[in-house]
């Protein structure tokens, strides 16, 4: 019986799968390796749809930087730097806030900011959002969702089920479309995605969020989650909540019997699966 040892926030989760069913492991296709810094200069060099970034800047401006929270594997502490190297002569340090975007997550501690920002807090104003305190209602997108943060990330994550929520598809996509029109209501003047490998090597390109393609997964399939989340959020979400993932397998031998199938997935929440015919 083949077990598997997943990892599980900072902590390892080891299933067993049953020889008969098991289809192995899905390995990722490596990306091309390429340097931090020379991913970086290419990115802002040639920025997709606008001129350089760095003349949106008119000296003496104040700046926020939006960053992720601990729940993402963002180098934030090695890219802000690239950042701050191609922004610092047109803007001073104390003109620059670093807004920790948590959306309906918990804040970050001390030793999860200390981890994703070091010294850049010795250095930079670090402010960790709250969605049920920090926020206004700056008006209402074009179908309705009143940008208020909680009620707009709720409100635009039901429409995952929306058929026309694909992966890669932007035009006539209304999670798309909303977080866009809701981003230029507030002032959003460029954004840089991150993308990592497994091995934790980073790379700058353009993507979709990772909502687009859970919402084509729930057209599909079932989705049962292991989390810390109380059930009735993950509901809303459209999922299945389990506190063992040994009763996912139970469930699937259940429902399928002897067509049951298991193919694991290790970074199954970074990846985009391809299924070729045979």
């Amino acid at each position: 019986m083949p077990t598997f040892d997943l990892a599980y926030g900072k902590e390892r989760v080891r299933i067993d799968v049953p020889s008969d069913d098991s289809d192995g492991v899905s390995e990722e296709t490596p990306p091309p390796r390429i340097s931090l810094r020379r991913a970086f200069d290419e990115a802002w060099n040639c920025p997709i749809e606008m001129g350089g970034p760095a003349e949106l800047i008119e000296p003496g401006e104040r700046v926020v930087v939006v960053i992720t929270d601990h729940t993402r594997p963002t180098p934030t502490r090695e890219v802000f730097p690239l950042l701050w190297e191609k922004i610092n002569r047109r803007v001073a340090v104390e003109d620059v806030t670093l807004l920790v975007a948590t959306g309906t997550h918990r804040a970050s501690t001390d030793e999860e900011l200390e981890s994703m920002l070091g010294e850049l807090r010795d250095e930079f104003w670090v402010i960790v959002h709250d969605c049920d305190r920090d926020t206004v209602e700056i008006g209402t997108t074009t179908l309705g969702t009143p940008i208020a943060l909680r009620a707009t990330i709720e409100a635009n994550h039901a429409r995952l089920t929306d058929p026309r929520s694909a992966a890669c598809v932007y035009e006539g996509n209304p999670i798309n479309e909303e977080m866009v029109e809701a981003a230029r209501w507030v002032g959003l003047d460029f954004i840089g995605d991150v993308v990592l490998s497994s091995a934790g090597e980073e790379g700058f390109r353009l993507g979709g969020h990772k909502a687009v393609y859970h919402a084509q997964d729930l057209r599909r399939a079932t989705i049962y989650l292991r989390s810390e989340l109380d059930d009735g959020t993950v509901r809303r979400f459209f999922m299945e909540p389990v506190r063992d993932v040994t009763d996912v397998l139970e469930e699937a031998t259940r429902r399928f019997g002897d067509d049951c199938r298991v193919l694991v997935i290790p970074q199954a929440a970074d990846t985009f699966p391809v299924c070729h015919e045979a």
